[in-house]
């Protein structure tokens, strides 16, 4: 029987027993899962914690639950992988954040380039999207969202040991140089600038082309993502 998997940062993750009363995750054990009494399931923290509980009771308000037995297997990537995505129109933006989020990314940082469109994030819709992403592929880390920044604040305080940033006319990518801890860049609909680039090339980025192609943004997202992550 497929167990279903829940994520929350205030879930006591690692306790004999505990009642989950968020009415969100009630609901949707209750009423969309049909969830019963001696059903398991996989409770999570989102920072690394992991077990499989046993549903004692379940109301319209709250569900019991009683521990199975802790998860000890650790599904994370190797290598931390931050992306700065430049926003994209809402609903490639989401798609781009969903698709990050199954394939591992740690975080996520949108960033406002000088062609990028959208100023603004919908945080809670992001949210919600990383969370049931998170919660399908078996995510147990829940990657970070950050706020929008603007381009050179993000090549500023970017403490990663690899920075790559993607353009059609970079070189290369080979695996053999990837590091523990990467950021990797992409920009907006109309690309970079050549001020961007410039900038990027003095802080000493790697400039990576992704083919021969050209790419939209949240294809590139799961191209790179899909080299780079490695578990």
């Amino acid at each position: 029987m497929k167990r279903h998997r829940f994520i929350r940062e205030n879930f006591l993750v690692g306790m004999e027993g505990f009642s989950i009363e968020e009415k969100g995750v009630v609901d949707q054990m209750r009423n969309v899962l049909k969830l019963t009494v001696g059903e398991e399931i996989y409770i999570g923290d989102g920072k690394g914690k992991e077990a499989i509980y046993r549903i004692e009771n379940i109301t319209k308000s709250l569900v019991i639950i009683s521990k199975v037995e802790d998860i000890t297997e650790v599904r994370e990537p190797e290598n931390m992988t931050h992306l700065y995505l430049a926003i994209l129109k809402a609903d490639r933006f989401e798609l781009a954040i969903e698709k990050a989020t199954e394939l591992g990314v740690t975080s996520i940082t949108p960033i406002i380039t000088a062609r990028t469109v959208k100023k603004e994030i919908r945080r809670e819709r992001l949210e919600k999207i990383i969370l049931e992403a998170a919660e399908q592929s078996g995510r147990q880390i829940l990657p970070k969202l950050y706020d929008p920044i603007l381009y050179l604040q993000a090549i500023n305080q970017d403490p990663a040991e690899m920075k790559i940033f993607f353009d059609s006319e970079g070189g290369i990518l080979e695996n053999k140089k990837i590091m523990k801890e990467i950021s990797l860049y992409i920009g907006p609909e109309g690309g970079w600038t050549e001020e961007e680039m410039r900038i990027a090339q003095e802080n000493n980025f790697q400039l990576i082309s992704l083919g021969k192609t050209t790419l939209r943004a949240e294809t590139a997202v799961i191209s790179v993502l899909a080299k780079i992550i490695q578990f």
